[in-house]
């Protein structure tokens, strides 16, 4: 590919030209230029400086000082330097976990109970009522379950299940009957 030559040196005054050209497609001076003749402008433009600078060496010396610790902790992890320190290196046994007891039957994981059981243990207020009603109460609050459900409930004689009975034997699950006054219109607990 072919170039053309850069012209021959120009005259003096083209240079001049081209030079003022390019000066006025420049941006504005900055205010620290511009104080070249104002002594005040120059006096806070050089405390602006030294305070930057302060202030630059301030955050280099903290910066050094983190390093200096963080290369200190990691000096005292190095297996050579415990050493030194008096730490020696030595087989540590750990000793075998004891085997776990066998959990009590109350507490089976969900895994191994009945549709029933399970539904007993989540519900146990709306199981201990369908088995003292055996079957879907009367006055039903909560979603029905499914029917092969209910008879698992009501006739299944699981422990979950069986301690429903007795707890609604013991009076922890009855709930109150109300009863209305003929001579007044409030309820009344029995």
């Amino acid at each position: 590919m072919q170039t053309t030559p850069p012209p021959s040196n120009p005259t003096g005054s083209n240079y001049r030209e081209t030079y003022a050209y390019l000066c006025g497609l420049l941006p504005p001076l900055v205010g620290a230029s511009r104080a070249a003749n104002d002594p005040m402008e120059q006096r806070r433009c050089r405390a602006q400086a030294a305070s930057m600078a302060r202030q630059s060496d301030a955050a280099l010396r903290s910066l050094h000082r983190i390093q200096a610790l963080r290369e200190k902790q990691l000096a005292q992890t190095h297996p050579a330097a415990m050493e030194r320190a008096g730490y020696w290196f030595r087989d540590v046994s750990v000793p075998a976990p004891e085997p776990e007891s066998a959990p009590p039957a109350a507490a089976a994981p969900s895994s191994q109970l009945t549709e029933a059981e399970l539904y007993a243990v989540m519900y146990p207020e709306r199981a201990a009522r369908i088995r003292a009603a055996g079957g879907l109460p009367a006055s039903l609050d909560f979603g029905p379950p499914e029917p092969d459900l209910v008879q698992a409930i009501v006739h299944g004689s699981s422990p979950v299940l069986l301690a429903l009975d007795r707890r609604r034997h013991n009076g922890a699950a009855e709930p109150a009957r109300v009863a209305v006054s003929e001579t007044a219109s409030r309820e009344t607990v029995l």
